[in-house]
Protein backbone atom coordinates (compact mmCIF):
# COMPACT_ATOMS: atom_id res chain seq x y z
CA UNK A 1 0.00 0.00 0.00
CA UNK A 2 1.48 3.49 -0.68
CA UNK A 3 1.86 6.13 2.02
CA UNK A 4 1.27 9.66 1.93
CA UNK A 5 4.91 11.23 2.70
CA UNK A 6 5.60 13.17 5.54
CA UNK A 7 3.08 16.12 5.55
CA UNK A 8 3.92 17.58 8.59
CA UNK A 9 7.33 18.31 10.17
CA UNK A 10 7.58 18.80 13.75
CA UNK A 11 9.28 21.46 15.00
CA UNK A 12 13.39 21.24 16.33
CA UNK A 13 13.66 19.39 19.42
CA UNK A 14 16.99 20.08 21.64
CA UNK A 15 18.57 17.31 22.51
CA UNK A 16 19.50 16.28 26.08
CA UNK A 17 22.76 15.96 27.67
CA UNK A 18 22.39 12.42 28.91
CA UNK A 19 24.97 10.18 31.91
CA UNK A 20 27.00 6.99 30.32
CA UNK A 21 26.68 4.36 31.99
CA UNK A 22 30.74 4.52 32.64
CA UNK A 23 29.38 7.88 34.50
CA UNK A 24 26.26 6.51 36.11
CA UNK A 25 29.09 3.51 37.33
CA UNK A 26 31.43 5.70 38.62
CA UNK A 27 28.69 8.17 40.59
CA UNK A 28 27.11 5.11 42.03
CA UNK A 29 30.47 3.39 43.17
CA UNK A 30 31.32 7.46 44.92
CA UNK A 31 28.13 7.76 46.64
CA UNK A 32 29.09 3.93 47.65
CA UNK A 33 32.23 4.70 49.08
CA UNK A 34 30.58 8.17 51.07
CA UNK A 35 28.08 6.04 52.37
CA UNK A 36 30.31 3.47 54.24
CA UNK A 37 32.96 6.34 54.91
CA UNK A 38 29.88 7.87 56.95
CA UNK A 39 29.12 4.21 58.22
CA UNK A 40 32.60 3.85 59.64
CA UNK A 41 33.06 7.92 61.40
CA UNK A 42 29.86 7.68 62.35
CA UNK A 43 30.11 4.76 64.64
CA UNK A 44 31.25 4.16 68.54
CA UNK A 45 32.62 1.88 70.66
CA UNK A 46 29.10 0.49 71.62
CA UNK A 47 28.02 0.09 67.91
CA UNK A 48 26.30 -3.56 67.24
CA UNK A 49 28.67 -5.76 65.55
CA UNK A 50 25.58 -6.93 63.55
CA UNK A 51 25.57 -3.18 61.93
CA UNK A 52 25.85 -2.70 58.09
CA UNK A 53 26.55 -0.30 55.84
CA UNK A 54 24.44 1.46 53.47
CA UNK A 55 25.31 0.38 50.11
CA UNK A 56 22.08 1.49 48.42
CA UNK A 57 22.55 3.78 45.76
CA UNK A 58 21.96 8.27 45.71
CA UNK A 59 18.58 9.13 45.03
CA UNK A 60 19.84 10.82 41.87
CA UNK A 61 21.72 7.53 40.50
CA UNK A 62 18.71 5.49 41.15
CA UNK A 63 15.86 7.83 39.36
CA UNK A 64 18.43 8.06 36.49
CA UNK A 65 18.61 4.26 35.93
CA UNK A 66 14.64 3.77 36.13
CA UNK A 67 13.90 6.43 33.62
CA UNK A 68 16.60 4.43 31.46
CA UNK A 69 15.29 1.26 32.23
CA UNK A 70 11.46 2.59 31.72
CA UNK A 71 12.58 3.97 28.08
CA UNK A 72 14.82 1.12 27.10
CA UNK A 73 11.86 -1.09 27.48
CA UNK A 74 8.99 1.13 25.94
CA UNK A 75 11.59 1.23 23.28
CA UNK A 76 11.79 -2.21 22.30
CA UNK A 77 8.15 -2.83 22.75
CA UNK A 78 7.34 -0.16 20.05
CA UNK A 79 10.53 -0.75 18.19
CA UNK A 80 11.33 2.81 17.63
CA UNK A 81 14.41 4.34 19.30
CA UNK A 82 13.44 8.13 19.77
CA UNK A 83 15.91 11.09 18.69
CA UNK A 84 14.88 12.90 21.65
CA UNK A 85 14.47 10.49 24.94
CA UNK A 86 12.69 13.86 27.08
CA UNK A 87 9.59 12.81 24.39
CA UNK A 88 9.18 9.66 25.80
CA UNK A 89 9.85 10.25 29.23
CA UNK A 90 7.13 12.63 29.30
CA UNK A 91 4.68 10.26 27.29
CA UNK A 92 4.66 7.87 30.11
CA UNK A 93 4.35 10.42 32.82
CA UNK A 94 0.56 10.02 34.73
CA UNK A 95 -0.59 13.37 35.96
CA UNK A 96 0.72 12.43 39.73
CA UNK A 97 3.74 11.05 38.65
CA UNK A 98 5.45 13.92 40.15
CA UNK A 99 7.63 15.09 37.27
CA UNK A 100 6.49 18.61 36.77
CA UNK A 101 9.16 20.60 34.76
CA UNK A 102 10.92 18.69 31.74
CA UNK A 103 13.65 19.98 29.41
CA UNK A 104 12.31 23.28 30.26
CA UNK A 105 8.36 22.74 29.80
CA UNK A 106 5.83 22.45 32.52
CA UNK A 107 4.13 19.16 32.61
CA UNK A 108 0.58 20.40 34.05
CA UNK A 109 -1.00 17.20 33.82
CA UNK A 110 1.31 14.44 33.03
CA UNK A 111 1.23 13.36 29.26
CA UNK A 112 -2.55 14.58 29.10
CA UNK A 113 -1.49 17.44 26.60
CA UNK A 114 0.83 14.72 24.72
CA UNK A 115 -1.86 12.29 24.15
CA UNK A 116 -4.68 14.71 22.66
CA UNK A 117 -1.39 15.33 20.59
CA UNK A 118 -1.70 11.74 19.64
CA UNK A 119 -5.08 11.15 19.21
CA UNK A 120 -5.44 13.54 16.46
CA UNK A 121 -2.29 11.77 14.77
CA UNK A 122 -4.27 8.64 15.03
CA UNK A 123 -7.06 9.93 13.49
CA UNK A 124 -5.16 11.44 10.52
CA UNK A 125 -3.18 8.23 9.76
CA UNK A 126 -6.34 6.50 9.70
CA UNK A 127 -8.17 8.62 7.80
CA UNK A 128 -5.29 8.58 5.22
CA UNK A 129 -4.89 4.99 4.85
CA UNK A 130 -8.17 4.77 4.48
CA UNK A 131 -8.36 7.59 1.62
CA UNK A 132 -5.11 6.22 -0.22
CA UNK A 133 -6.88 2.53 0.23
CA UNK A 134 -10.04 4.12 -2.06
CA UNK A 135 -12.50 3.10 1.16
CA UNK A 136 -15.65 5.13 1.66
CA UNK A 137 -16.63 6.94 3.80
CA UNK A 138 -18.56 4.79 5.99
CA UNK A 139 -15.52 1.97 6.38
CA UNK A 140 -13.69 4.87 7.54
CA UNK A 141 -15.94 6.03 9.90
CA UNK A 142 -16.71 2.08 11.39
CA UNK A 143 -13.00 1.64 11.57
CA UNK A 144 -12.39 4.67 13.68
CA UNK A 145 -15.34 3.90 16.06
CA UNK A 146 -13.69 0.00 16.32
CA UNK A 147 -10.01 0.64 17.22
CA UNK A 148 -9.63 4.12 18.49
CA UNK A 149 -11.79 3.97 22.28
CA UNK A 150 -9.89 4.11 25.37
CA UNK A 151 -11.23 0.37 26.44
CA UNK A 152 -8.69 -0.84 23.54
CA UNK A 153 -5.85 1.06 23.81
CA UNK A 154 -6.22 0.41 27.70
CA UNK A 155 -6.10 -3.39 27.11
CA UNK A 156 -3.32 -2.94 24.34
CA UNK A 157 -1.07 -1.46 26.94
CA UNK A 158 -1.72 -4.45 29.39
CA UNK A 159 -0.96 -6.94 26.91
CA UNK A 160 2.07 -5.18 25.34
CA UNK A 161 3.41 -4.61 29.13
CA UNK A 162 3.85 -0.75 28.35
CA UNK A 163 1.87 -0.39 31.79
CA UNK A 164 5.45 -1.85 33.20
CA UNK A 165 6.40 1.04 31.87
CA UNK A 166 4.31 3.95 32.96
CA UNK A 167 6.20 5.98 36.03
CA UNK A 168 3.47 7.25 38.53
CA UNK A 169 2.00 5.33 41.35
CA UNK A 170 0.61 1.79 40.69
CA UNK A 171 -3.27 2.88 41.65
CA UNK A 172 -2.96 6.02 39.08
CA UNK A 173 -2.73 3.28 36.22
CA UNK A 174 -6.43 3.52 35.97
CA UNK A 175 -7.88 2.06 32.22
CA UNK A 176 -8.03 6.31 30.74
CA UNK A 177 -4.27 6.36 32.29
CA UNK A 178 -3.19 3.40 30.30
CA UNK A 179 -5.10 4.22 27.10
CA UNK A 180 -3.61 7.85 27.23
CA UNK A 181 -0.10 6.43 27.46
CA UNK A 182 -0.82 4.57 24.18
CA UNK A 183 -2.29 7.58 22.47
CA UNK A 184 0.67 9.74 24.61
CA UNK A 185 3.64 7.63 22.91
CA UNK A 186 2.00 8.02 19.36
CA UNK A 187 2.48 11.93 19.91
CA UNK A 188 5.78 11.42 21.09
CA UNK A 189 6.87 9.54 18.07
CA UNK A 190 5.37 12.07 15.51
CA UNK A 191 6.45 14.79 17.64
CA UNK A 192 10.17 12.97 17.33
CA UNK A 193 10.30 12.25 13.40
CA UNK A 194 6.91 12.87 11.61
CA UNK A 195 4.05 11.00 10.40
CA UNK A 196 5.52 7.86 8.94
CA UNK A 197 7.57 6.80 11.96
CA UNK A 198 3.80 7.54 13.95
CA UNK A 199 2.46 4.92 11.57
CA UNK A 200 5.06 2.47 11.96
CA UNK A 201 4.53 2.93 15.91
CA UNK A 202 1.11 2.36 15.50
CA UNK A 203 1.18 -0.94 14.05
CA UNK A 204 3.79 -1.83 16.84
CA UNK A 205 1.17 -0.70 18.92
CA UNK A 206 -1.20 -2.98 17.87
CA UNK A 207 -3.52 0.09 16.82
CA UNK A 208 -4.10 -0.04 13.11
CA UNK A 209 -4.78 -3.74 10.82
CA UNK A 210 -7.37 -2.76 8.26
CA UNK A 211 -7.93 -6.43 8.09
CA UNK A 212 -10.09 -5.65 11.76
CA UNK A 213 -12.82 -4.12 9.71
CA UNK A 214 -14.28 -5.44 6.10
Amino acid sequence: MAYLGTALKSPPIARRVQMSRSQVTSLSSACSTRDKNNSINNSDSTASPQSTTNHSLCPGVEKHMDRANKISTAQKIINYEFQNEDLLWEALQTPGSGVTMLNGRMLVQGNKNLASVGDAVITLVIKLDCYKMDRSVGYMALYLATVVNNDRFSSLCDELSLTDCINGRPNQNAGRTRADTVEAIVGAVYQDSGIESARSVMRSLRIIDYAEVQ
